[in-house]
């Protein structure tokens, strides 16, 4: 993959905007619910005055797809797909449950992480990552569930594994009980970061498409 990447993250309540440039990684991210729409472009037009070049000098755009909050996925994509169309640019979209695993496994080295997002009415957003090899290999699908359920085809052995996101505390109880020794760890504090989005991109080899065919992973119809 090329070198000047722009990656945006807005699936969440945390908002990051990252651009490599010339082998640097510089990012911006904030706790920031409710003012990604506000903030976005602004960031992407100051990370790319500091770099001295123009969105037509990039050579990729990168977006987390969901799942997450609906109206903050659809601003990423939308941003996204607007900086794409305007420059003939390919588009790369990323799990944010990927992206949000990737803290984890930075955070803490375990190599089996489990991502939890708060999916509201009760439910999580979660999937099952193996970091043993490069960027994370996904072991068990996205999917939303109740938090009884996520243990559900989750592959728990002997070798620890780490809860990861804002969805791991809203039912730490309940992990608690149905991991058991299993969890080494649970960081609730832990966001998807755009950095890792780019990283994610390059050391998987993922490849552009047209900006237009990048569709939200909502993994349900509605929310309330």
């Amino acid at each position: 993959m090329s070198k000047t990447i722009l990656a945006i993250d807005t699936a969440t309540e945390a908002f990051s905007v990252a651009l490599q440039c010339n082998d640097e990684c510089r990012e911006v991210f904030a706790i920031a619910p409710r003012e990604h729409a506000t903030r976005l472009l602004p960031t992407v037009h100051q990370l790319l005055a500091e770099a001295q070049i123009g969105v037509g000098q990039l050579d990729a755009l990168v977006v987390t797809r969901g799942p997450g909050s609906f109206t903050g996925v659809r601003i990423g994509i939308a941003a996204a797909q607007g900086l794409a169309l305007g420059t003939d640019l390919g588009l790369i979209a990323v799990s944010t449950l990927q992206a949000l695993a990737m803290e984890g496994h930075k955070r803490t080295g375990c190599e089996r992480i489990l991502p939890l997002l708060d999916a509201r009415m009760e439910q999580v957003y979660t999937a099952q990552y193996d970091f043993s090899q490069s960027g994370g290999v996904l072991v068990q699908e996205e999917r939303v569930c109740d938090p009884q359920r996520v243990i559900d085809g989750v592959t728990v052995e002997t070798q620890a594994m780490v809860l990861v996101g804002p969805g791991a505390a809203a039912y730490r109880e309940v992990f608690d009980q149905d991991f058991d020794s299993s969890v080494v760890d649970t960081i609730s504090d832990c966001y998807p970061h755009a950095a890792h989005c780019i990283e994610i991109a390059q050391l998987q080899s993922l490849t552009p498409v047209a900006a237009d065919a990048i569709e939200p992973a909502y993994l349900r119809a509605a929310v309330r």
